[in-house]
């Protein structure tokens, strides 16, 4: 058996799809697969880790978020976690969400993370530094288990784990495998037999359907709220493109538009892949204003859709794009430079079809298949 551990949110992005396509091609040719969706997982690390901050950290998210205290209640009980993830179920088919394909026939098992059951199979892995904690606690019924911590980038980074990070960076002692899919963590942890695999995109749906020299002024972000997204700095730049260049049109999608955003900007909620595809169809750049970030996946995508990527240099993303060759790298929180770099490829046709036709190419090399392949032989499958 193979059980994926991995963290939950309401839309599986990033990360998180990856896991779910992994579990998908696993089921495919006959693995046993489960994965855990693990409620309340904040108040099981405070069992785990007596830390004041943690501790801080929970009362204070406690106190802001009506619904998860109130979801929490629901979730005591194995039927209260069961209708909260049909009813979430219920919304993605509804919205044409790809990960409700990818989760039928794959058995899920619910849990509170104060009562994780012992489990037994032969690979489990972790997708977050929180539940590395959790999967290193976790009794397993097998000696031969082996549990992996897959590392998408530096998660002890402020930005990212805020007063939580040096619980971040206490994670990397735990006694788990490492997994990566970035040169930057393989070579922080060079000294560890870090196992690395690429990532892949589904190159049946993110193409090139739209000819990339008919394109207008469309440029295209992905919105997440998260601090280390860089998301200041991207609006920033976005409202000084648009007063230089009125007929800009500004597309965004995400979970839910943001506080801040222009509203010029024009959003999508939790689009379907096929959705996302035709966006990035019309699109001539796709901008990353990350501060940290790991292999980027709607960075990718968007290469394979002929859109340019303005991206900052913010980790594993340079594993794929070369500035001046297949897209435009620029200094971390720098408003400005993102900018520039836009007015260049808007103002420079040849230049930006150049870049386009090499990221074109450079995508194709990030495969469904050569991410399993590797995956596989990473865990010793």
């Amino acid at each position: 058996m193979t059980d994926f551990y991995i963290k939950r949110n309401s839309r599986s992005t990033g990360g998180e799809y990856v896991f779910l396509k992994l579990a998908n091609l696993l089921k495919r040719d006959g693995y046993k697969v489960s994965i855990m969706f693990v409620r309340n997982y904040y108040h099981g690390l405070m069992t785990i880790c007596k830390d004041d901050k943690l501790k801080n950290y929970v009362e204070k998210e406690s106190k802001k978020k009506f619904i998860e205290r109130l979801q929490i209640k629901i979730s005591l009980t194995s039927i209260g976690a069961l209708l909260i993830f049909w009813l979430e179920m219920i919304v993605k088919k509804m919205s044409g969400i790809d990960d409700f394909q990818l989760l039928l026939g794959i058995k899920r098992i619910f849990v509170l993370s104060e009562s994780i059951p012992k489990f037994s199979g032969n690979v489990l892995i972790a997708s977050w530094w929180g539940l590395s904690f959790l999967l290193d606690y976790m009794q397993v019924g097998d000696e031969h288990t082996k549990k992996y911590y897959m590392i998408f980038h530096s998660e002890d980074d402020k930005t990212f784990s805020g007063d939580l990070s040096n619980l971040a960076l206490n994670s990397y002692s735990l006694k788990l495998r490492k997994l990566c899919n970035t040169n930057d963590i393989l070579k922080r942890f060079r000294e560890e037999n870090v196992k690395k695999f690429p990532l892949g995109i589904d190159h049946d749906i993110f193409k090139v359907t739209v000819p990339i020299e008919n394109r207008r002024n469309h440029i295209i972000f992905q919105y997440r709220e998260d601090e280390h997204k860089g998301m200041a700095y991207l609006f920033g730049s976005l409202r000084t493109l648009k007063q230089l260049i009125p007929d800009l049109r500004v597309i965004a999608y995400g979970k839910k538009r943001g506080a801040g955003m222009p509203d010029f900007v024009n959003f999508t909620t939790s689009p379907s892949n096929l959705e996302l595809a035709k966006m990035t169809n019309s699109a001539m750049i796709f901008i990353l204003p990350s501060l940290i970030e790991g292999f980027s996946l709607s960075t990718l995508e968007s290469m394979a859709c002929g859109a340019v990527p303005v991206v900052t240099d913010c980790g594993g993303v340079t594993d794929y794009v070369e500035s001046g060759i297949n897209g435009i790298i620029v200094p971390k929180g720098d408003a400005e430079a993102i900018s520039q770099a836009v007015l260049e490829l808007l103002q420079n046709i040849d230049l930006r079809l150049q870049l386009a036709e090499s990221a074109i190419k450079r995508s194709k090399l990030y495969s469904y298949t050569n991410m399993y392949t590797s995956f596989k032989e990473s865990v010793g499958l």
